[in-house]
């Protein structure tokens, strides 16, 4: 049995890659190396309703899936496996984005609805709205803050003054 080099070990392989339709259409390009290995080339689909991503150690990074009443949302995780960051999108296809704090509390987020307004809140670390800035499909932007009972404590622009 004759021991191939590792020259006509990458030559066999190419070549099983190549009849297999896994690999790109020359030997010289599979060669080429990258962290993981050889260039190969990957499926055109893949269809699932969820896929978890992990580390080497097998511990979830992130999280893409469907939701059950319809949307789907890509969350990504800190090592400890809390979520820090999402992106959404709603049953009706509003998309948003989530923040969340070190303890998993949301401390930030972002929508457009269907109605095309958009939206920014900031929350407190117990979840209370702190401030909020809007836009109305025309366009009209308001910015309100709220004192940590969730009370509106201050607006601009104040419609109270825009009366007078």
């Amino acid at each position: 049995m004759q021991l191939l080099n590792l020259s006509g070990l990458a030559t066999v392989v190419a070549g099983l890659l190549l009849t297999t339709g896994c690999a790109s259409n020359s030997v010289e390009k599979l060669s080429k190396k990258t962290e993981t290995g050889l260039y190969i080339r990957a499926p055109g689909v893949i269809a699932a309703q969820n896929f978890v991503l992990v580390d080497a150690a097998g511990r979830p990074l992130a999280e893409l899936s469907s939701a059950p009443q319809g949307g789907a949302g890509l969350v990504l995780l800190d090592q400890a496996g809390k979520a820090r960051a999402a992106l959404i999108t709603t049953p009706a296809g509003e998309p948003g984005l989530k923040l969340y704090d070190a303890s998993g509390a949301v401390r930030a987020a972002a929508m457009v609805s269907s109605d095309n307004s958009t939206g920014i809140a900031l929350y407190d670390a117990t979840g209370k709205s702190r401030a909020a800035l809007t836009e109305t499909p025309l366009g009209q932007a308001t910015l309100v803050f709220f004192d940590a009972n969730g009370r509106q404590s201050g607006i601009v622009p104040d419609s109270s003054r825009a009366s007078r």
